[in-house]
């Protein structure tokens, strides 16, 4: 049976010298009325107008650099032959709303993915933005990022969200999180929505930064849904380190349109069979979890 959470928010202010100081919101699962269930969010296609994009957002482009991989102790993997193609239209839309995130956590500098489900909401992996005791810091997001271009600007992260469940056991069924942005560049990226309705079998991408290509380039492979358990999702399209957070995606909801139905946060070593790479589902009560930090924004 799918579960059901209301959230509830403690806000802490962590702050590093140097650093962006980041309201943390962590939360707390509690019943939810089944009348507010939702089995998607639907996706949006943005403007993608270049002349949109603040001039203070493509200032901060120029300061991205290359921070190492943020990887996981179960690294996310290739498996078997490297199947992975390059995007190159990363103007075009899905892939103008999939982002790079490069940030600070313990003092060291890594990238991760992730992708825009509101104009400045960024859906992630849960160990993108905490991991080990530690919050990330320094929180830089580039949509559409190809290369050293970055069309539609840089952004900093200004609040970020993961669940209670992830900073208490950092258990994988759990590692997903939502970072608020300063600007809204989903507006003119568009964005990926998310869809509960998926089966073994489905046809599947996973698009994101990994860090064994050259510096801030996007890649993808198609591949397909090999196994669902009661919180994950098993696939074996090709990633690697630099790739959580990034959207597990198809569009067989035509409500929905491009959705995910998964946010990519593990390598083989992380399924039980050692077959697959993973990430956590998308089920209603990871959409109610977004849902309520997209209302959350306003309440800081």
């Amino acid at each position: 049976m799918l579960s059901k959470s209301r959230l509830w928010s403690i806000g802490l202010i962590i702050g590093f010298a140097f650093s962006l100081l980041l309201p943390i919101s962590l939360t707390y699962a509690k019943p939810l009325h089944p009348s507010t269930e939702m089995t998607y969010i639907p996706s949006m296609k943005g403007t993608l107008d270049l002349r949109d994009i603040p001039e203070e957002n493509k200032k901060l482009s120029k300061t991205l650099n290359k921070g190492a991989a943020k990887t996981h102790s179960d690294k996310e993997s290739v498996i078997g032959r490297d199947d992975r193609t390059q995007v190159t239209s990363t103007k075009d839309w899905p892939s103008a709303a999939i982002a790079q995130i490069e940030f600070k956590q313990d003092g060291k500098n890594y990238t991760c993915t992730g992708f825009l489900i509101d104009r400045n909401v960024l859906a992630t992996a849960g160990h993108c933005v905490y991991e080990g005791g530690n919050w990330s810091t320094d929180i830089k997001v580039t949509p559409g990022r190809n290369g050293s271009d970055a069309p539609f600007g840089t952004y900093r992260g200004i609040q970020v969200h993961t669940t209670e469940q992830w900073i208490k056991s950092e258990s994988p069924d759990y590692d997903y999180a939502a970072i608020i942005l300063d600007g809204n560049p989903g507006s003119t990226t568009g964005t990926i929505g998310l869809n509960t309705q998926y089966k073994v079998g489905d046809a599947d991408t996973v698009r994101g930064y990994p860090g064994d290509k050259p510096k801030g380039t996007m890649w993808t492979h198609d591949n397909q849904i090999r196994k669902i358990s009661d919180h994950r999702l098993f696939y074996q399209n090709d990633t690697y380190g630099g790739q959580s957070g990034a959207p597990v995606y198809h569009s067989l909801n035509q409500k929905c349109g491009v959705c995910a139905v998964a946010v990519h946060a593990y390598g083989v070593g992380g399924d039980p069979d050692s077959q697959n790479n993973s990430g956590p589902k998308i089920t209603q009560e990871v959409i109610q979890n977004y849902n309520q930090w997209r209302q959350m924004q306003s309440l800081h």
